[in-house]
């Protein structure tokens, strides 16, 4: 249960599991700087964040523009006042066999899925270490934990998100800044091979928004570094 209100990013908040995680978190008075590329979708939610209690700002962003994001840490954080939770959610999928592959499509996959959070992670640091308890927030896949045909930069770049993430943690864990990542399964609101996939045998993305706020207030003498969730039945 999250006691206070937090000042948060969360990316990847027009649409999906982004936005879910902003509406759950806007019921317990959270300020929230909501990224995504778009800005209409992105005022649509902040309108839903303020209607259930909290406080949104948005920032329209091509997180692949790595060298942007300095400057975008740092003016969520003069509207924020201040930084204590970065919840990195945006990504995109590919479905491709390595022989057939658009290396430009696989180039940008890997840039928002694995180093756009590298820079964000990086950048926001200090800010989340001026609090005696911060929180970072990966969204990533069971594809980053097991094999997925034709999912070889997909699966590349959530596998190299844990793998980034783990080492974090081992950095910041005496800093007082958790660092946990979330692999769920197939998501009810995601499309694979452009058909929506069967509702029991996906991860509704509001159950990952309430693991995401279970994790930020979970207490600050332990972490749970790594979460998977998956569906409780199969198609």
């Amino acid at each position: 249960m999250i006691s206070v209100p937090i000042r948060a990013i969360v990316t990847g908040a027009s649409r999906g599991i982004g936005r879910a995680i902003a509406l759950e978190l806007a019921s317990s008075g959270a300020h929230l700087a909501l990224v995504a590329r778009r800005k209409e979708p992105l005022d649509m939610v902040a309108e839903e964040v303020s209607a259930l209690g909290g406080f949104a700002r948005t920032f329209p962003c091509d997180l692949t523009r790595t060298g942007t994001l300095a400057d975008l840490v740092e003016r969520i954080a003069a509207a924020l006042g201040g930084i204590d939770t970065l919840i990195n959610n945006a990504g995109a999928f590919d479905l491709t066999p390595v022989g057939e592959a658009d290396l430009d499509r696989w180039d940008h996959v890997l840039d928002l899925n694995l180093r756009a959070v590298i820079h964000l992670s990086r950048h926001a640091l200090p800010h989340l270490q001026r609090n005696s308890c911060s929180t970072i927030v990966n969204v990533a896949s069971v594809a980053g934990k097991d094999y997925l045909a034709k999912g070889g930069i997909y699966g590349a770049s959530k596998f190299g998100l844990f793998g980034f993430a783990g080492a974090l943690f081992e950095d910041v864990r005496n800093q007082g800044v958790k660092v946990c990542t979330i692999a769920p399964g197939q998501v009810a609101a995601a499309r694979i091979d452009g058909a929506p996939p069967h509702p029991s045998a996906a991860v509704p993305a509001g159950d990952i928004a309430r693991v995401v706020a279970f994790v930020i207030g979970f207490p600050a003498t332990s972490c749970p570094t790594e979460i998977v969730l998956r569906a409780q039945h199969r198609a």
